[in-house]
């Protein structure tokens, strides 16, 4: 069970509500908190984030093939010495991504420009947001 869950339940039970205020304001607090890292850490969850990482990925993919480049010295380029890591990235295993670095050292690698690297992202409105139904 997750911790915002745990919170969830402990906001809802009669237990909470009959704290004194200081304990209520701290666990309210701490619920407040732990929400905003969960968006931090759950994006990955999120379809339209994890679509532009795969999009990203195969972009780059194409890109080290294009120039002939094997995923050893990719690695190596960015300062691995296995071909384990860009594997993962490109299989999209652990959540594993290229991230803004990794980038730009490409770009200098490669001697192209930064907006070359990255994708054009697609945003579309979500009708939930503006009709005011949105979780």
């Amino acid at each position: 069970m997750t911790l915002i869950k745990i919170l969830q339940r402990l906001y809802l039970s009669k237990a909470f509500h009959s704290l004194n205020s200081d304990w209520f304001d701290l666990l309210i607090s701490l619920k407040s908190i732990i929400q905003e890292w969960a968006v931090y850490v759950s994006k990955e969850e999120r379809a339209e984030v994890k679509a532009y990482y795969d999009t990203l990925t195969e972009h780059i993919k194409k890109m080290r093939k294009e120039r002939k480049i094997s995923q050893l010295k990719l690695a190596n380029i960015l300062g691995h010495n296995s071909t384990s890591f860009i594997a993962r990235i490109e299989l999209r295993q652990n959540n594993a991504n290229y991230n803004l670095a990794h980038l730009v050292i490409l770009a200098q690698e490669w001697r192209t420009d930064i907006k070359e690297m990255i994708p054009t992202l697609k945003i579309g409105i979500d009708s939930s947001i503006c009709d005011g139904t949105s979780t």
